[in-house]
């Protein structure tokens, strides 16, 4: 594997993880405001998944770290070492990376600290939002202007709250959280997801069009479009299989053979969603055709 394909693979799994926590620690809050405290399996599972990802997260950011190092100085893995501290102090986007680096090991703290969840999902929730902001400084946004780097932002805190709510609600009602808390939690769920949907189609018409000036040529002409319009394909199949669920099969969550059925048909959407983050990924490492 080349180093730009290795550059893309650790930025996915990164931007993976971190959604993940930042989107599972913000549902966690908002269930918790209308179901009151968590079940002990619910709290101790999510507790477990927040480990599991900032732990990811410490291995990952640094990696990404020394491979965007080597691939834009065209040096090897070893000698990109000797250029972190040059990169870190001299450059912008080494300035973000090194931001980056800190806020996963703050992240790192706060999944492992003995807090009272609350307490450890706010500041994973605030830690996480305050990592995918400064990778949105470092996006084709940042040609645009600050406007467009705040659109670009607004578009990733949604989508991650977006993918962290599923696997969160995934992973927290595998863990037997009884009928009345996946009750609530699917309920808050349906509201995020469409919340976020909407965000997402927004924010993601106002970055092609308005920043990055695509039209529908580029679409057909481009290897950025082309990347573009699968990540669009398979964002539609996320909304319409999620639209099929919230209708067909989580009507009701009464019966510990439906609840299985309806967290299994919503953990898919895990799955998808880490596609359409793998071509998010991909398109930050293509130059648009502007």
């Amino acid at each position: 594997m080349s180093l730009v394909g290795a550059q893309v693979v650790v930025a996915w799994f990164a931007l993976v993880v971190v959604a993940g926590l930042y989107g599972g620690a913000l549902f966690g809050l908002l269930v918790r405001a209308g179901a009151g405290p968590q079940p002990a399996p619910v709290r101790t599972g999510l507790a477990r998944l927040y480990r599991v990802f900032a732990t990811l997260a410490l291995v990952l950011v640094p990696i990404g770290l020394l491979v965007a190092i080597a691939t834009t100085s065209g040096t090897s893995l070893g000698e990109a070492l000797g250029l972190i501290t040059t990169t870190m102090r001299e450059t912008q986007a080494g300035r973000l990376w090194g931001v980056r680096v800190v806020l996963t090991l703050a992240l790192f703290s706060a999944a492992w600290m003995p807090l009272e969840s609350r307490a450890r999902e706010g500041a994973i929730a605030v830690l996480g939002a305050l990592w995918l902001l400064a990778r949105a400084m470092v996006s084709h946004a940042v040609d645009a202007g600050p406007l467009a780097v705040a659109v670009y932002a607004v578009h990733m805190l949604a989508a991650g709250l977006w993918f962290g709510a599923i696997v969160a609600f995934t992973f927290g009602a595998s863990q037997m959280g009884g009928p009345e808390w996946v009750a609530v939690a699917l309920q808050r769920l349906w509201r995020v997801t469409a919340w976020c949907a909407a965000v997402v189609v927004l924010s993601g018409f106002l970055v092609a069009y308005g920043v990055l000036h695509l039209n529908f040529a580029d679409l057909g002409h481009s290897r950025y479009g082309h990347t573009l319009v699968a990540k669009i394909t398979l964002f539609t199949i996320v909304v319409g299989y999620g639209a099929y669920v919230h209708h067909r099969r989580a009507r009701s969550v009464a019966g510990e053979s439906n609840q299985f059925d309806v967290v299994r048909a919503i953990g898919i959407n895990v799955i998808l969603l880490i596609g359409v983050i793998e071509f998010a990924a991909l398109l930050a490492h293509i130059q648009p055709p502007h």
